[in-house]
């Protein structure tokens, strides 16, 4: 009887604590929104307590797919939204509420970039190269590399 209860038991648990996963709770958001005529999750990352989601938006007015880059954190076991950004640009960031988020579009002239010396993260999508870096401080020291080993340094 006992060996049977505990099976069960774990079978009840596991299938209440059925929270929506990083990806379904960004689908949830962007389908709140009206104005979003179409969508594409790019890339998805889950780090302890905290999520990075890529996507592409196009809405009526702006018809071309938008890259967009969603930052999360996890509390109680569910996904919480936090911040968004454009990243379509070569450089662009949400400053607003720590932590801050950089991102943008790898200009195929550099070779890389570092923020504070460690290496951006990338992801690519329709042959472009886009880049992000989460950080505690607002005020970053960013160089992006020339293939040659030379660089030049960015400012926000």
């Amino acid at each position: 009887m006992y060996k049977l209860m505990i099976p069960l038991f774990l079978l009840v648990i596991v299938g209440c604590s059925n929270q929506p996963s990083l990806d379904e709770k960004i689908i949830s958001l962007v389908e709140e929104n009206h104005e979003i005529t179409d969508y594409t999750i790019v890339y998805s990352s889950e780090e302890h307590l905290t999520g990075i989601v890529a996507y592409t938006t196009s809405t009526k007015n702006q018809p071309d797919h938008s890259m967009q880059i969603s930052y999360f954190e996890k509390d109680k076991n569910e996904w919480e939204f936090k911040k968004n950004v454009n990243c379509e640009s070569k450089m662009n960031a949400n400053l607003n509420i720590s932590p801050s988020i950089y991102c943008g579009k790898l200009e195929p002239v550099y070779s890389h970039l570092t923020i504070n010396g460690d290496e951006v993260r990338y992801f690519e999508h329709k042959n472009f190269e886009f880049w992000f870096h989460i950080s505690e401080e607002k005020l970053e020291k960013i160089k992006a590399f020339y293939p040659n080993g030379t660089y030049e340094k960015w400012n926000y």
